[in-house]
């Protein structure tokens, strides 16, 4: 039997099985009065969450009759400007639970609750519970249209949860969505975790394209990564079904070593206390200047999700220095599947091997003799190159010889500026290191040195840029020994600091350069070692007290040292400097509880009231994280699951009001005109309800606030009387900022 067709095969019977287990009540059909059609599925990554449900497609439009999948009963309704929008929650008799969400209006027995809710409340948002016997719904009967209320475009999104209200995936009961479509397999990502682990040498994660072989039936790529230690692999991956061209996300992925399965996923069902766990299962990976979710084939600590199969173990390889993947080239497989039995494979191959090492290279002082020394982990015999070059540019070979790892010594026939040493070992795997007669290629008195450091939970990579070419290697020493210090180009040089919770709290790491002619570099890094804790409530305090972190006692997975750099933020649009800033990190690890972020800002500051702790985003731009203000303590605060890059800022720019209608001055026809004005704010944002006010004639209406369209409306449900009428509309942004615009107009 072919490949393909033996994977589908075996999927088909999986989800026989599956369909078994998961059936046994009535299947569901269809709510809307259109053919089945998807624009996204159970699983799929949002910014803070799993996606819950499935989104029925309604191709762009609003208005659809929306029906009661099954008897039961209403027991819950809500309407709000954010989220689900207007939604209903119908129990089943068995106790599921039923969603239809982002709707455009109720049926008329239950936009009568809601009405008169609103009401009473005097504002659009309530949410409303029914006992059993208030609300009854039989199967087929109309509950509402379908819209676009809250967040997203035109569609419905439906739910279906168990009598706990943990979300199931609807499609593995029922729906009829026909689905001949196989997954696409676009990428792998290789994710080292651990200061031991590398991918081609380095602690980056990388990521490489698959292509669809015809003949073979599988997506593949030429491509083989060396890998070391414990590495996690990850797939981008999506899936489609009939009638709609939407990217969905898989059912199910798993991953296979040399044909023997490690790790399995199967997105059935979660936890809404678990959803934020999303980060755990997906890693972010830059692909074409875009930050794109990979689905994890590995399971981090904490995670608790109930996605994963029997199998033991996290689903990490484990590379050589761990034992159970030896030394050499290994095939990788991976699967995945959609909720009809549609299967697709991907195959890549590793290779096990940790990278050589030029631990030095230096001329003696007469220039006639270069001793270097080379090791490697795993490999007894290296073959190492010496070149030379005037400007590093061009190199030329002028000896080669096959050694075991220690000292190797050259005696220089040549002249030359500079020198490299390259130690390859048989799999092709190389490091070099280089050395020059002199500092040479800068401007000024000597070389200058550029610090940088990409902070890992218990160690931080420095990576030292010279501006010049250095005689030698920066000498790195941390707590009193000497670090490993690899090259990584001409300029560029990297090294590990472990991080160590029983070692000073405040670690010093010393890089120099021994240069000739006098000059001896000294730079100085200091990092932090303390740690956060599982199960440990913990307050780190920094800059004397200009930075806290609050951390819960479930607040990490894992042990970390946070580490914090300050800086002083520039005036953005409509935001301006309102004292410090700072970079946290480690940027990658993400938190169980929220984590508190508190600055102070400077005595004597104006318009603290207006005071905002912003997070940066990738593309530069500040959004408000927070704005928990201690006067007495003179902090700012937000609540955050990761680290980033925060600052204190102030808006002083209130929110932008215009379009009113009707406009003033104007004379209308219509006695139930659509009341409406467009809403803006740049700088802390709208985030209450209750900012927003719409008057007409001295009373204050219950108004819809649309956050994606930027408008506030209201449709009269009753008639205007002729004459002269004023409305006036009244924003306040999360700053205190407010704006007022009024319209007198007429009525015929």
């Amino acid at each position: 039997m072919p490949e393909r067709m033996r994977a589908r095969f075996i999927a088909f019977i999986f989800f026989l099985l599956l369909t078994v287990v998961e059936g046994g009540a009535e299947p569901f059909g269809w709510p809307i009065p259109l053919q089945p059609a998807l624009s996204s599925t159970f699983g799929e990554t949002r910014s803070t969450a799993f996606h819950a449900g499935i989104d029925v497609k309604t191709w762009g439009r609003t208005g659809y009759e929306v029906r009661a999948l099954q008897d039961g009963y209403i027991w819950r309704l809500r309407t709000s400007p954010w989220g689900y929008g207007r939604v209903v929650y119908q129990k089943l008799a068995d106790g599921r639970i039923l969603v239809y969400a982002h709707l455009q209006g109720f049926a008329p027995k239950l936009a009568e609750r809601i009405e008169a809710a609103q009401q009473e409340k005097g504002f659009y948002s309530v949410d409303l519970w029914f006992a059993k016997e208030e609300l009854p719904i039989a199967k087929g009967e109309l509950i509402a249209w379908t819209g676009q209320s809250g967040a997203g475009p035109p569609h419905l999104h439906l739910e279906l949860r168990d009598a706990d209200s943990r979300p199931l995936n609807p499609l593995l009961h029922g729906f009829g969505i026909e689905d001949g479509e196989t997954p696409t397999v676009r990428r792998i990502g290789l994710i080292p975790v651990g200061r031991e682990s590398r991918v081609n040498g380095e602690h980056r994660p990388i990521s490489f394209e698959l292509r669809w072989n015809e003949k073979k039936q599988v997506f593949e790529s030429g491509k083989v990564a060396v890998v070391q230690g414990r590495v996690g692999v990850a797939v981008l991956t999506y899936d489609r079904a009939d009638r709609a061209p939407n990217k969905l996300a898989p059912y199910r992925t798993s991953l296979r070593i040399d044909g023997e399965e490690l790790f399995a996923t199967h997105y059935d069902r979660y936890s809404y206390d678990n959803a934020h766990q999303v980060e755990l299962d997906r890693t972010r990976l830059e692909v074409t200047g875009k930050s794109s979710p990979f689905f994890n084939l590995f399971r981090l600590p904490g995670n608790r999700l109930g996605f994963y199969g029997e199998k033991s173990g996290d689903g990490l390889l484990l590379c050589g220095v761990e034992g159970a993947l030896e030394k050499g080239r290994r095939q990788i497989e991976v699967d995945v599947a959609d909720v009809a039995g549609n299967v697709s494979r991907a195959r890549f191959q590793v290779e096990v091997n940790a990278f050589p090492e030029v631990i030095e290279a230096r001329l003696s002082e007469d220039g006639r003799t270069l001793v270097a020394e080379v090791r490697d982990a795993d490999d007894a015999e290296l073959e190492v190159e010496l070149a030379l070059s005037k400007d590093g540019m061009k190199w030329k070979k002028v000896d080669g010889k096959k050694v075991g790892p220690g000292r190797v010594t050259w005696k220089l026939k040549e002249r030359a500026a500079l020198w490299r040493v390259t130690a390859r070992d048989k799999s092709g795997s190389e490091a070099f290191r280089t050395c020059a007669t002199s500092t040479t290629g800068g401007k000024g008195n000597g070389p200058q040195l550029a610090i940088g450091r990409e902070v890992h939970e218990d160690f931080v990579e420095l990576i030292v840029e010279a501006d010049q070419v250095l005689a030698e290697a920066p000498a790195i020493r941390s707590a009193g020994r000497s670090l490993a210090v690899r090259q990584m180009e001409l300029l560029e040089f990297r090294s590990d600091v472990p991080l160590e919770p029983d070692g000073a709290a405040l670690l010093e790491v010393e890089v120099g350069e021994r240069g000739r002619e006098g000059v001896n570099l000294r730079e100085r890094v200091f990092l932090d070692q303390r740690s956060v804790q599982p199960g440990e409530e913990r307050v780190l305090v920094f800059g004397g007290g200009d930075v806290e972190l609050l951390f819960a006692a479930n607040s990490a997975y894992s042990p970390f040292f946070p580490q914090v750099e300050r800086f002083h933020p520039h005036d953005a649009e409509q935001l301006t400097s309102g004292g410090i800033g700072c970079d946290l990190s480690p940027a990658t690890v993400r938190f169980d509880h929220k984590v508190e972020v508190r600055l102070r800002y400077p005595e004597g500051l104006t318009d603290a009231e207006k005071l905002g702790l912003y997070v940066q985003g990738g593309d530069g731009s500040w959004s408000l994280a927070g704005n928990e203000l201690d006067a007495e303590r003179r902090t700012v605060g937000a609540r955050v699951r990761q680290f980033s890059r925060f600052a204190l800022m102030i808006d002083k720019t209130p929110p932008t009001i215009d379009g009113l209608r009707p406009a003033s001055g104007t004379t209308i026809e219509r006695q139930r005109p659509r009341l409406s004005a467009r809403i803006d704010d740049g700088g802390s944002g709208i985030g209450r309800e209750e900012d927003i006010e719409m008057i007409l004639d001295g009373r204050r209406l219950i108004s819809v606030y649309d956050p994606e369209g930027k408008r506030v409306e209201y449709l009269l449900r009753e008639n205007l009387t002729p004459g002269e009428h004023e409305l006036v509309v009244t924003v306040r942004d999360m700053g205190g900022n407010e704006a007022t615009v009024r319209s007198a107009f007429s009525v015929k």
